[in-house]
Order: C-alpha cells, then sequence, then structure tokens
C-alpha cells in the first residue's frame, strides 16, 4: 500500500455586499452582509504554491460584488442571492481560479454569521471529459432558478 501525502490549505475570504430576498414575488428590503468564504485548497506534497497566487484570483473576482447590489449582478438577477445560491453560483468560478494557481478546491463553506455555514464539498471525478462537480452546480443553480418565483 502506497501513502499518498498532500498539503490542504484554508484561506478565508470576505464579501461586503447587500441582497434582498423575494417571497412569493413580494420583494424584501436591501440589506448588508459580510459573507465569510472558507475555500480548502489542496495541493500535492512535492508542490509549493504561494498563498498569494490563490489569494490574488479570489481576491480580483470577488472585487466586482463588493459593496454592491447582488441582485443586480449576474447570476443573481437570474437566482436569489442567498447564502446556497451565493456559493453555488461563485463555485465554477473558485475552481477555476485555484486549478489555474496549481491547486485543487475541495470544499467551499461560507456564512453570513458565525453562528452558522453552508458547505459544498467537493469531489472531483472526470464525467464525459468535464468536471462533474461543475455539472452538479449547473443543476443545483438551474433547479432554484426554476423555483424562483415561490422562494425561501
Amino acid at each position: 500500500m502506497a501513502l499518498r501525502l498532500h498539503r490542504e490549505y484554508r484561506i478565508k475570504f470576505y464579501l461586503n455586499a447587500s441582497h434582498y430576498i423575494l417571497n412569493h414575488g413580494i420583494k424584501g428590503q436591501a440589506h448588508p452582509h459580510t459573507w465569510e468564504f472558507v475555500l480548502r485548497i489542496r495541493i500535492a506534497r512535492t508542490d509549493f504554491v504561494e498563498f498569494r497566487q490563490f489569494e490574488r484570483g479570489i481576491n480580483e473576482f470577488l472585487a466586482k460584488y463588493q459593496n454592491a447590489l447582488l441582485n443586480d449582478m449576474e447570476p443573481f438577477t437570474e437566482i436569489t442571492p442567498i447564502l446556497e445560491n451565493i456559493v453555488d453560483g461563485f463555485a465554477e468560478k473558485f475552481y477555476t481560479i485555484i486549478r489555474e494557481a496549481g491547486g485543487t478546491l475541495i470544499e467551499i463553506e461560507a456564512g453570513e454569521s458565525p453562528t452558522h455555514s453552508y458547505i459544498l464539498q467537493i469531489d472531483w471525478h472526470e464525467e464525459d471529459g468535464k468536471d462533474a462537480i461543475m455539472s452538479s452546480v449547473a443543476d443545483a443553480v438551474l433547479d432554484r432558478m426554476l423555483k424562483k418565483d415561490g422562494q425561501q
């Protein structure tokens, strides 16, 4: 039996933005949050990747959402920007950024308060030439889009 060792990192990111919720077609009041994203990133034990490579890419991506009303920005013009949809909506981009920097994204934990979190665990495997997680995230987002009018 061969022992496979890897390095794993957890890096936190913050998004300060506002959103509102539609409840049975009625628009709620816009309000701010500071969403925390904790990304678990795996690399091979023999590889070296600077934290800054991961941080730079994720921070550049999140910059366009900072201090914005998420409901006015893609993909949240089509899906309600609740915690789960935000994570699911950002997952593919987070994955791409981390992969291009030399890592593998294995989990996203996010919260809008210190008392609860939403966790998206990522089981990477190839499926018909594309990553299975991307198709499952797309399915989840599509399901939420179809249920948009009768939201949480």
